[in-house]
């Protein structure tokens, strides 16, 4: 936490703000999901992800201002950030245990996605509609830019899904990540 706070980076190399903002966000969430520890929920903290401010190189930011001005506004058409950022809910992609680096980014971010999105807790079908989070929902415009939902979910899912498939959307589950 406090090396994030310090390092300076630049937009001038994609893959190394990506992956120093990704893993600053992932940070902040395990750090402030510990410092309140036990909690049920990130959402029972006040102000976790909108108002609660970190400094993310020298800057003051929000977990959401993290998100979406500093990844989601600087690379809009980069939806797979929704598989990589993770907000400490059961309804998040699974962290993983390892650093986001430059060099890698590419291919953990392309990991995370496809292991998301063939995951039947994450996307559900039931044989004539597809449930999908409502990650999808709240964020639209990222998986719908070049197409609907099915063709964006069909670039990463193993067993495709007939074109036209029926989409609709479960509860997001904000319950903690936690072992027990």
């Amino acid at each position: 936490v406090d090396m994030t706070s310090k390092i300076d980076v630049s937009g001038e190399n994609a893959s190394t703000y990506q992956s120093f903002y990704i893993n600053a966000y992932n940070i902040l969430v395990i750090k402030g999901i510990v410092d309140s520890y036990p909690v049920d929920s990130p959402l029972k903290i006040a102000g976790f992800f909108d108002s609660k401010k970190h400094v993310v190189s020298g800057e003051k930011l929000t977990l959401n201002s993290i998100e979406n001005k500093k990844l989601r506004a600087k690379y809009p058409k980069e939806a797979r950030f929704h598989f990589v950022l993770v907000c400490a809910g059961l309804g998040c992609p699974p962290i993983i245990s390892e650093a986001y680096k430059p060099s890698t980014l590419e291919s953990q971010m392309q990991r995370q996605t496809v292991r998301a999105i063939n995951d039947s807790n994450f996307v559900k079908f039931d044989g004539k509609k597809v449930k999908l989070s409502q990650i999808f929902e709240w964020y639209k415009k990222d998986f719908t830019q070049y197409g609907s939902y099915i063709e964006f979910i069909n670039k990463y899912r193993k067993e495709k899904f007939a074109p036209g498939t029926k989409t609709g959307f479960y509860t997001y589950n904000w319950e903690l990540n936690d072992l027990k």
